[in-house]
């Protein structure tokens, strides 16, 4: 049989589309090989800017398996309205007080 691969594509943040993957760290435990004598390992796991491919091939998940996919992204948090509101309420507030005749 051919083997396993999954894929997860589209990979977008609401906060930053322009974020992108720069890299994934991967953690497992209890993954057994099948006929193939090659042991699973990170290089399994194969990313793009948006997407992450998983390559199970033959093996086998004994009692207990996990495969986790830690993603690195480059993305930049952007300011919520509300926080630019009240500083820009601020921000108009300090300025009348200040132009206030004495």
């Amino acid at each position: 049989p051919p083997p396993q691969f999954y894929r997860w594509e589209s990979l977008d943040w609401l906060d930053d589309p322009a974020g992108v993957i720069t890299g994934v760290n991967v953690t497992f435990e209890n993954v057994l090989p099948g006929p193939s004598p090659i042991p699973f390992s990170a290089a399994n796991v194969t990313f793009t800017d948006h997407s992450v491919d998983l390559l199970v091939g033959d093996y086998t998940f004994g009692l207990g398996a996990f495969v986790l996919i830690d993603l690195e992204t480059n993305h930049q948090s952007i300011p919520e309205p509300a926080a630019l509101a009240l500083l820009g309420i601020g921000l108009l507030s300090l300025g009348l007080i200040c132009r206030r005749p004495a």
